[in-house]
């Protein structure tokens, strides 16, 4: 009889959630009978539940970023909890659950074998895991979609390494008399998940070591890792030699691809990003120069004040909702760049790769164990425009069976580590170590 999994999150949509839905999904293929719950649902799939809540709590940010600037600054005036906003410290009071305990176990469709926790801010706090662990029965493994399963309360905790420790005197809160808060709340995770043996899966290469290093998993025998699910039936390289003309953009141009949603983070990065193309633009003929389309996704980019510095021709297109135009775009592109500083993903970057087209971006993230310089990519230190512009040079330099060669193990990398076979090692490797 196939084994039973419940997936969390707290919404079936945005970055994390479509992680989530897809992981799902990907069980399914692999005939497990597997459910994903959420606090927020938009898919009309019945794959997805959505729990009613008996009782309205007060709010918790979320993934919204552009709200918290107005959150903040009531909290200043009234002299609440102030924080930097740049380690998006969401998970402000553990002790505090954000749904009632009976609204959860309710909307359980069956008693699973296994429960994953992806992105859960908002919805279930390590109380309620521990909850659906004494209510079920289920081995609970808790995804590293970024760093706030490890943590006191922030999903990116840049330079601080508190959370190997015990999250004291947080810099990411600024409020003197609230500085323990991060230790109260990680003391708190680490009691309930020693009480119900929760244990942690990693997001990729880059936050498995960080797991190992956490004060809550670091005694953990061996950590599994999901890379991100790639679906190949949408991300692929089979229109690529079409791909261009969907944009309009001549087939002899390099196209340079990268987002600008979110622009306002400074862990995304869009300073660098238009740095190390100034830095470009000055090793280029003016032949070159001419040849290089900036192909740019997001919102509202012809008021950007960041892509107005970009110096060569930008073609920009709207945030792209549909993964197939998605997989376009990226297949119409001679190299994905991912400009973050502080990052668990992009899920953009196995995208990229799966659709045969090179990446390169600073070694975090994603990019850390997915990325081979020479091989499909560059990483490249840190925060260094300079290494950036000449990485992308680099690429956009190949000629065309080195390029070929780039894609071709771009794939491949995708297929080992980020596709259905490789989610079905790691179910088996849960299944074997469910106590």
């Amino acid at each position: 009889m196939s084994k039973k999994i419940l997936i969390f999150a707290t919404h079936d949509y945005g970055g994390a959630g479509e992680s989530a839905y897809r992981i799902t999904k990907a069980i399914l293929k692999l005939d497990y009978n597997a459910k994903l719950i959420v606090k927020h649902k938009s898919k009309s799939d019945s794959t997805v539940l959505q729990v009613s809540e008996e009782y309205q709590p007060a709010s918790i940010p979320t993934r919204i970023y552009n709200k918290i600037a107005a959150k903040f600054n009531k909290e200043q005036k009234t002299g609440e909890l102030i924080l930097d906003s740049n380690y998006c410290f969401f998970n402000t009071n553990e002790a505090h659950t954000s749904i009632s305990s009976s609204s959860l176990l309710k909307a359980l469709p069956f008693n699973p074998d296994i429960i994953l926790l992806a992105w859960v801010t908002g919805f279930v706090n390590t109380e309620l895991a521990l909850t659906l662990q004494k209510h079920t029965g289920a081995q609970v493994y808790w995804i590293m979609t970024d760093m706030a399963p490890i943590t006191g309360g922030c999903h990116y905790a840049w330079d601080c390494n508190g959370y190997t420790l015990d999250c004291s005197n947080c810099p990411a809160i600024l409020t003197e008399t609230y500085k323990d808060r991060a230790r109260k709340n990680l003391l708190i995770k680490k009691n309930n998940i020693e009480a119900g043996n929760i244990k942690v899966i990693a997001g990729s290469g880059w936050t498995h070591n960080q797991a190992q290093n956490s004060s809550l998993f670091r005694n953990q025998k061996f950590i599994s890792t999901i890379n991100g699910l790639i679906d190949f039936s949408v991300f692929n390289n089979a229109n690529r030699n079409i791909a261009k003309q969907v944009f309009n953009i001549a087939k002899n141009s390099k196209v340079i691809f990268s987002g600008a949603t979110y622009t306002g983070e400074k862990r995304k990065g869009i300073s660098f990003l238009v740095q190390s193309l100034q830095h470009l633009y000055h090793l280029q003929t003016d032949e070159e120069k001419g040849r290089i389309k900036i192909l740019v996704a997001g919102n509202q980019l012809n008021e950007n004040e960041y892509v107005k510095q970009i110096p060569f021709d930008i073609i920009p297109i709207d945030f792209i909702k549909d993964d197939r135009l998605l997989s376009l775009a990226y297949q119409a592109a001679d190299v994905f760049i991912c400009p973050s500083v502080e990052d668990s993903g992009p899920m953009m970057v196995n995208e990229a790769l799966a659709c045969g087209t090179p990446v390169v971006g600073f070694e975090m993230g994603l990019l850390y164990n997915m990325v081979q310089n020479g091989v499909n990519g560059f990483k490249v230190p840190l925060a260094d425009a300079t290494a950036l512009a000449s990485a992308i040079n680099e690429v956009i330099s190949l000629s065309e069976s080195e390029f070929l060669s780039y894609s071709t193990n771009a794939i491949k990398m995708v297929e080992e580590h980020a596709s259905l076979e490789s989610l079905k090692k790691v179910m088996s490797q849960l299944e074997n170590n469910i106590n």
